[in-house]
């Protein structure tokens, strides 16, 4: 293990004091590319309609499955799950796993995962958390986009339910789901899955310090603006 990064401690420890779900929510709701479209009022509410739709997620899972690891489930679904060494950048986002519905597969992306894994072994989390932990949380995060896209012909998804109105013309709306409330219920279903003491947002500020500490602490300021409107 190498030695502590008190930098990375001192931001997790500022972090965790706005970290609830709803504030990483409007975090992740705050880089939406349709954010501008949807009045500010209405931001606690669609989060919480996607945090609401991620723990209905897990509980179906969990009542269909019992204590069966994530990765148990996505065998039981049918589905693979494996390492990839393709590039975790898309489109300037780390990603961590994606799930594919053409092969039926999870896959997990090693440069991501790696980059975690190293913050984690700086703080004093590594002591109880393990590589595997890491994993579970990420299959757990992509079994709710499988669940999602699986369900599309009976419902729509959390962020078509959502909609904004992006352009109009006399009479004619043109309307976008918010595709970020897919990611806030995603995670929800990984926390209340596993039963997580955050939302896996979190660990976005353990990678990116990896990748430019200054960014990192932004990251903590622009969760601590958005708790305030708690």
């Amino acid at each position: 293990m190498t030695a502590a990064d008190p930098g990375l401690a001192e931001l997790l420890n500022a972090a965790s004091r706005y970290a609830t779900p709803e504030a990483l929510g409007l975090l992740i709701l705050s880089s939406d590319p349709q954010i501008r479209h949807l009045q500010t009022a209405n931001h606690l509410e669609v989060v919480r309609s996607a945090l609401a739709e991620g723990r209905r997620i897990a509980a179906d899972l969990r009542s269909r499955f019992g204590d069966t690891p994530p990765d148990g489930i996505a065998r039981a679904l049918g589905l693979t799950v494996r390492e990839s060494t393709g590039d975790p950048i898309r489109g300037g986002v780390l990603v961590y796993a994606e799930y594919c519905e053409k092969t039926s597969e999870i896959l997990l992306f090693r440069e991501a995962l790696r980059l975690l894994w190293t913050g984690l072994e700086n703080v004093t989390a590594a002591h109880s958390f393990k590589a595997t932990d890491l994993v579970q949380m990420f299959v757990a995060h992509e079994l709710y986009h499988y669940v999602e896209v699986a369900a599309k012909q009976h419902r729509s998804t959390i962020a078509r339910r959502h909609c904004v109105t992006v352009a109009k013309l006399g009479a004619w709306r043109w309307h976008s789901g918010l595709v970020s409330l897919g990611e806030i219920a995603a995670g929800s279903c990984a926390q209340e899955l596993l039963g997580l003491d955050c939302h896996p947002k979190m660990f976005d500020l353990i990678a990116l310090h990896q990748l430019d500490v200054a960014a990192a602490r932004a990251m903590v300021t622009a969760l601590g603006e958005v708790a305030q409107r708690l």
